[in-house]
């Protein structure tokens, strides 16, 4: 099982996201960033 924060991924903030491998964790990490963009957040606006 492999952890990363959003903050390693190139986000704002220090939510962990864990996954069998990186390339699931990227797949996961995609609808929490649209969601939080979605709904105005501005530190996920300027990181995306």
């Amino acid at each position: 099982m492999k952890t990363m924060t959003c903050a390693q991924l190139g986000g704002p903030s220090n939510e962990a996201l864990a996954a069998e491998s990186f390339e699931k964790i990227a797949e996961i990490s995609k609808a929490p960033a649209t969601q939080m963009c979605q709904q105005g957040d501005v530190a996920h606006l300027l990181a995306s």
